[in-house]
C-alpha cells in the first residue's frame, strides 16, 4: 500500500505525477521514467476564459468575484490547517450572468450557500510579470486578515510562513504564531470551463491519423485548439486558419505520430 513508502518516495511519486511522469525508480530523473501519467479533472473545473493579469480586470469583464472568506480550523490539522468558507453575507458587484447583485444559489454562484467551501479559486500565477506573487495593488495574491472586520493584515512574508490552496480552499502555516488568521480575500474564477463549452455546442474533438489534418468546425470564430498525441498528452503543431470555420493542422516539426485528437474550443 502506499502509505508504507517512504516520505522521499511520496514526494517523489508526488512531483513526478504532477509533471506527467509515473515513477519506477527512485534514482531515475523525469527523462529517464518511461511511462506518462496524467492527473484527471472533470471539465467543469478546466477554465476556458482568458484570466487578466488584473483582478480589477478579472472582475469587469466577468471572470472574478472577490471573496472575503471566512477560516474555520480544521480539527485534526494541530492548528495548522482551515479550510475557507463563503461569508453569510454574499459578494458585492453585479453577477455577469444574471446582470444583478450577486446571490448565494444562483447565476455564478449556483449550487453555491453561505458556508460551503470555496473552490476555483485563481492564484496569483495570473498577476503580471509571470506570476509575481506580491501583487497586492492589482494582483490575484490572497490577502490575510487576523479580524472580521479585515483591518489588521497578516504580512505574506510573515514568519508563521503560510501557503493558500487555491483550488482545494485550503491555508496552511508551517509555524503556528499569534494573531490566529480569520479571514481571507481571495477572487473566485467565474468564467466559461470546459463543461460549458461542451454543453454549448461549442466543442469539437476530431481524432486524426499521420502528421497532418484538416478540421472542419463550423464555429464561425477562430477557435482555441489544443493537440493531444495518441497518450493524451498535449503537443505542439503548426495550426493554419483557412477561414473562420476550417484549420489546417500540421504536426511535421513534432515527429511521427501514430493518431492523436485535435480539440477545437470556441
Amino acid at each position: 500500500m502506499p502509505f508504507g513508502i517512504t516520505t522521499n518516495n511520496r514526494a517523489n511519486v508526488a512531483f513526478k505525477n504532477l509533471l506527467g511522469r509515473s515513477q519506477t525508480r527512485d534514482i531515475n530523473d523525469l527523462g529517464n521514467e518511461p511511462f506518462g501519467t496524467f492527473i484527471s479533472s472533470p471539465s467543469k473545473v478546466i477554465w476556458t476564459s482568458d484570466v487578466p493579469t488584473s483582478r480589477w480586470d478579472g472582475i469587469s469583464q466577468g471572470v472574478a468575484v472577490e471573496i472575503d472568506a471566512d477560516l474555520i480550523l480544521h480539527a485534526t490539522s494541530a492548528g495548522h490547517g482551515y479550510s475557507t468558507h463563503y461569508p453569510t453575507i454574499p459578494p458585492t458587484g453585479i453577477d455577469p450572468k444574471t446582470n444583478l447583485s450577486f446571490v448565494y444559489g444562483n447565476g455564478s454562484l449556483v449550487g453555491i450557500v453561505a458556508g460551503d467551501r470555496t473552490l476555483d479559486i485563481i492564484p496569483p500565477t495570473f498577476n503580471v510579470n509571470g506570476g509575481q506573487i506580491d501583487d497586492f495593488a492589482s494582483g490575484y495574491t490572497p490577502m490575510l486578515y487576523s479580524d472580521v472586520d479585515m483591518l489588521q493584515a497578516i504580512d505574506l512574508l510573515d514568519d508563521r510562513d503560510w501557503i493558500y490552496q487555491f483550488q482545494s480552499g485550503v491555508y496552511f502555516e508551517e509555524t503556528l504564531k499569534s494573531p490566529t488568521p480569520l479571514k481571507i480575500k481571495i477572487w473566485k474564477y467565474i468564467g466559461n470551463t470546459l463543461e460549458d463549452n461542451l454543453s454549448d455546442d461549442n466543442y469539437l474533438i476530431v481524432g486524426f491519423t499521420g502528421n497532418t489534418t484538416t478540421v472542419t468546425h463550423n464555429f464561425g470564430v477562430y477557435p482555441n485548439v489544443t493537440i493531444l498525441d495518441s497518450e493524451d498528452y498535449e503537443i505542439e503543431g503548426s495550426i493554419k486558419n483557412n477561414n473562420v470555420n476550417e484549420i489546417i493542422v500540421d504536426f511535421n516539426n513534432y515527429g511521427v505520430l501514430n493518431y492523436g485528437n485535435v480539440i477545437c474550443i470556441k
